[in-house]
């Protein structure tokens, strides 16, 4: 019998066997595996949603903490001036709640005073103590707070924030989100449904009438709770689980920040999709039967397999070789005595080709790099760089509050030098002039060929003060030693504008603007000089 037909028959005889004992032991373990699912359930959705909570709690802290020390917030509180919240934050909330991060912004005046909401822009000026215990609260403790509450305009998660200036309380703000975030995130974790289950007597209490009433179009009334969800549920709300009609509904009490029950978030997990995600895991359960069944048929196949592992080692090791990329320690090809050794042959020949082509491969990426941020004549980067990477710059220093310095260098008097030594001697000046500032700057500064003779410097984590004192030590290095090129030589000066980045900027051509204005005093005013 041939080793390829004696291999197949025994996996085939081993595989109708094992079936059959898989298939008996999951059949004894369904039921086993469905009440141990029914007790693990709550805990794992209690787990979650208290993840959820977490995170979500974590995030709306970090908002809160932002804007209670943003410069705008506080300028705005200490000139009575909402215009300036509505200018400088609108934009940010309007952002965060269209991409479901946060529904609220809130700002407050001690005690509980509206002073702009960006949710209910109609409750400016307002007081609202009664309705707002948080914010009460904080105008006595200083101190934040997480917690669910029911407003006038919804029900949600919130995170209020004291507003300190100068140790005196001038004010809170309010960052908060929908309770409608919880069930998607629940949804998208597998539940089939997520019942909010809220005290109708606390919706219709806080809630504005109009806004009650556009909740309570969405649920039903069940003894004290609303109930919203998407499917049609008889739930039993004085268990914390509760199973029916193959369905497990795990709730979780929500308080407020006084400790008064709002309601419960109820997962509704369908226990025939559970069993059916989870069947693939039930196999572990019967491996020990299955392996005695494995070792009745090892030793019908062991000498077939034993015939073929050396040489899928070698296979093996190839492979692994190709795998770390290591072609210089590939075997030589042998005489093909077996399927296996046209095998290993084939895998050498295709590893051979696969090397020629990733050198190539290689060198094309490099080469297509080079052309597509380098400029070919200095060696500096091109405007396309600036482009890509120009808003990324922009960005990384308003988020970590650093600034950054732009240098605008402009050689003088340059097409006098090309008039006076040709076009060459003109190149090699801007390729050696970028050899110079780069001598002067600092690796992780950048030098960038913006057109013509015109280089921009964008020295990273420096202020206007740092940057004026490198720009001068680029423009000595300039001006002290003579271009020389052959028998050709010249004095080459350069004029050198300076900006950094301000609050009016809306990315980093603004900044260079301005750093290209000065560089036209600098023009103006006789050349070879900085201007600030």
């Amino acid at each position: 019998m041939r080793l390829k037909t004696r291999v197949f028959l025994s996996l085939f005889l081993t595989f109708i066997v094992s079936s059959g004992v898989i298939f008996f032991a999951q059949n004894q373990n369904l039921k086993e595996i469905k009440s141990l699912v029914e007790k693990d359930i709550y805990e794992h959705r209690k787990v979650e949603i208290e993840f959820i909570i977490e995170q979500k709690g974590k995030f709306l802290l970090s908002m809160a903490k932002f804007l209670s020390t943003n410069k705008s917030v506080i300028e705005a509180y200490l000139n009575d001036d909402p215009e300036i919240l509505k200018r400088e934050v609108e934009p940010l909330w309007r952002s965060l709640k269209e991409m479901r991060f946060i529904y609220e912004i809130h700002f407050f005046k001690r005690p509980a005073l509206s002073f702009v909401n960006f949710a209910n822009p109609l409750s400016g000026g307002k007081d609202l103590e009664a309705f707002r215990k948080d914010i009460a609260m904080i105008s006595k403790s200083f101190q934040p707070s997480k917690h669910f509450l029911i407003c006038r305009s919804y029900p949600g998660y919130r995170v209020t924030y004291p507003i300190i200036y100068r140790d005196r309380l001038i004010g809170s703000v309010s960052v908060g989100i929908d309770l409608n975030v919880f069930r998607d995130f629940l949804k998208k974790l597998g539940a089939e449904d997520v019942i909010l289950a809220l005290n109708n007597k606390e919706l219709k209490r806080y809630l504005l009438p109009k806004n009650y009433e556009k909740l309570s179009s969405k649920g039903k009334i069940k003894e004290e709770f609303l109930l919203i969800s998407d499917m049609d549920h008889e739930v039993d709300l004085t268990d914390k689980v509760e199973f029916k009609s193959n369905r497990v509904y795990s709730k979780y009490l929500i308080k407020d920040i006084e400790g008064k029950k709002l309601g419960y978030i109820v997962v509704v997990d369908n226990l025939d999709t559970i069993l059916k995600s989870i069947k693939k895991s039930v196999l572990y359960k019967t491996m020990l039967s299955i392996f005695m069944i494995y070792l009745l048929f090892f030793f019908l196949t062991l000498y077939i397999l034993n015939l073929i592992f050396k040489k899928i080692e070698k296979i093996k090791k190839i492979s692994d070789l190709l795998k770390e990329k290591k072609f210089h320690m590939l075997p030589q090809k042998s005489e093909a005595k077996s399927k296996i050794d046209e095998l290993k042959n084939n895998i050498i020949d295709t590893a051979c080709e696969l090397e020629k082509h990733i050198n190539l491969l290689t060198k094309e990426i490099e080469n297509y790099k080079d052309k597509a941020y380098i400029d070919a004549l200095t060696g500096a980067f091109n405007r396309h760089f600036l482009e890509e990477y120009g808003k990324l710059l922009f960005e990384k220093s308003r988020l970590t509050h650093t600034s950054f310095t732009v240098l605008l260098i402009d050689i003088d008097n340059f097409k006098k030098i090309n008039d006076t030594h040709g076009h060459d001697f003109g190149d090699y000046v801007l390729g050696e002039l970028v050899k110079r500032i780069k001598s002067v700057i600092r690796e992780k500064d950048m030098i960038i060929r913006m057109g013509g003779e015109e280089i921009a410097v964008i020295l990273q984590e420096t202020g206007l003060e740092n940057g004026y004192r490198i720009a001068k030590k680029i423009l000595e290095e300039i001006k002290n030693r003579p271009f020389v090129l052959g028998s050709k030589s010249a004095i080459v000066t350069v004029s050198i504008g300076l900006s950094e980045p301000n609050d009016s900027d809306k990315n980093i051509y603004d900044t260079i603007k301005r750093a290209d204005e000065k560089l036209y005093i600098a023009k103006k005013q006789g050349k070879n000089r900085i201007e600030i």
